[in-house]
């Protein structure tokens, strides 16, 4: 398609990518966004390995506290068969033995299962800190690696998933394109509107599949098809990046820098 005119009148420069404040700032916050999504993840992990170890040292060196009160509430799931128990949550008050400080302490605690039917809950605390406290069947059961993995993968597909959309709405491969331009026309397939975005489906110059742009206004730079085409398509003007993937540019070039010659001259060739 070299011979197209709207492609022989293409700057073959090295062109710029016109910076604007709001855009910077937009994206800005869509990363900052995009990484406090990590936070929950990193509680996770954090509270998960500090169990971990909590549960280690309370193997190796706990002692049974004395129950003095506990309350709280259970969950069980239910199924065919009748109800299954899935654990409790305990407010606790226990008292600690004299020679690792004495006195009465509070914690929550969380025990695995079916809830104990008369007493308290088995409770062991660290003598090194009788803060660090968890219930004997918490210490002796392992977590199931499913308990671990499905929380962990759902808290990380969150803010990779808005770092990808992040990645994706960059200007990056345009800035690539427009480095070294190779201008191409494309064949519009067919344009959607969704909410406040235009979105353009248009089929690749080697005719292996179909792109998409969306424009948030306005819409591509549509250009006269070149000879022999259909005449019931519409054509456009884009930019290839160095995979030959086109980039479809705005009707107004407002995403390039480009002289009031320049662009003019592409004006004239994409009218015929």
């Amino acid at each position: 398609m070299s011979d197209v005119p709207v492609v022989q009148a293409f700057p073959k420069r090295p062109i710029a990518i016109k910076v604007v404040a709001a855009d910077v700032r937009r994206r800005r916050l869509m990363l900052v966004g995009a990484l406090l999504l990590f936070l929950p993840l990193v509680w996770y992990g954090n509270s998960t390995l500090q169990r971990w170890s909590l549960r280690a040292d309370l193997r190796e060196r706990g002692v049974t506290a004395e129950v003095l009160n506990a309350e709280g509430s259970c969950l069980s799931r239910r199924g065919v068969s009748g109800d299954t128990p899935r654990g409790c949550d305990y407010d606790i008050r226990y008292a600690v033995r004299p020679e690792h400080g004495g006195g009465e302490r509070e914690a929550s605690v969380y025990l695995p299962g079916a809830p104990p039917l008369v007493f308290a809950p088995s409770v062991l605390y660290d003598p090194q800190d009788p803060s660090r406290v968890m219930t004997e069947r918490a210490v002796q059961q392992d977590d199931r690696i499913v308990d671990i993995a499905i929380p962990t993968a759902l808290l990380t597909l969150m803010p990779l998933l808005a770092l990808l959309v992040w990645f994706a709405t960059g200007k990056g491969a345009l800035v690539k394109a427009a480095a070294a331009p190779r201008p191409a026309i494309v064949a519009i397939e067919r344009a959607v509107r969704r909410q406040n975005r235009l979105e353009i489906w248009f089929r690749k110059p080697d005719g292996k599949g179909q792109g998409m742009r969306s424009f948030p206004k306005g819409g591509p730079l549509l250009v006269a098809p070149p000879p022999g085409a259909a005449p019931d398509k519409q054509w456009a003007l884009a930019l290839l990046n160095l995979s030959g993937y086109p980039i479809l540019l705005d009707e107004e070039l407002a995403e390039l820098e480009l002289t009031e010659a320049e662009r003019g001259a592409i004006y004239r060739a994409a009218r015929g």
